[in-house]
């Protein structure tokens, strides 16, 4: 009877040792749960920063398509010279642009093999201006805005915000603020096509847009 009464005792702590541990690991998954939960809303937070920059990043680049590499180690400030020149001459535009960097974007090597050319997309940053490079030609056909190489966050982040295409050389391409909840006014940038028969267009510049997008 005392061996009963002692096993019944040894299996009677046992099991409250046994429950007091399963309170304790209760108590520390639900501080994991919390913590990773902590964690789920500091990256879902770190998330919408980083889309947010990659908007304000784009907003202000411009891209330009089919002007022919001159030389094979072209330097950022030659190929700001050459957008400059062919906004001049082939844009009509009188006002100068302030750029804050311009380089070409390297094709990969099938593009390569299908273009057989080196008139790579080039990219500029500029610096906005009061009248936000305004187009004086009047017979300048408008070209349609291809938004395909943006990353997938901004596609989602601005699809519900229609652009309507220029009509009037008055009128830019504005998003107003309250529709991004952003601080300044976004100008959407555009893919320029150069006009036929000009030294700036290459055989292959649709091509070469189309592979790109």
């Amino acid at each position: 009877m005392e061996f009963m009464n002692q096993n019944f005792e040894s299996s009677k702590s046992e099991s409250e040792y046994l429950k007091t541990t399963i309170t304790e690991i209760k108590s520390e998954h639900d501080e994991m749960v919390n913590g990773f939960d902590c964690l789920r809303a500091d990256i879902d937070e770190l998330h919408e920063r980083h889309v947010d920059l990659q908007i304000r990043s784009m907003r202000e680049n411009l891209v330009f398509s089919g002007i022919p590499e001159f030389s094979e180690n072209e330097t950022s400030e030659q190929t700001e010279d050459i957008i400059k020149d062919f906004m001049k001459t082939e844009m009509k535009m009188d006002m100068i642009v302030d750029f804050q960097r311009a380089h070409r974007r390297l094709k990969t090597r099938t593009e390569n093999a299908l273009l057989n050319e080196t008139n790579c997309l080039l990219t500029a940053k500029w610096t906005p201006t009061d009248r936000h490079m305004k187009q004086t030609d009047n017979d300048m056909k408008q070209k349609a805005y291809d938004r395909k190489n943006h990353p997938a966050e901004v596609l989602n982040r601005t699809t519900t915000v229609p652009v309507e295409p220029l009509t009037d050389v008055e009128d830019e391409d504005r998003v107003d603020r309250p529709l991004l909840r952003t601080e300044d006014d976004i100008i959407m940038g555009i893919v320029y096509i150069p006009p036929e028969n000009t030294r700036y267009t290459s055989e292959n510049a649709m091509s070469e847009i189309e592979i790109e997008f």
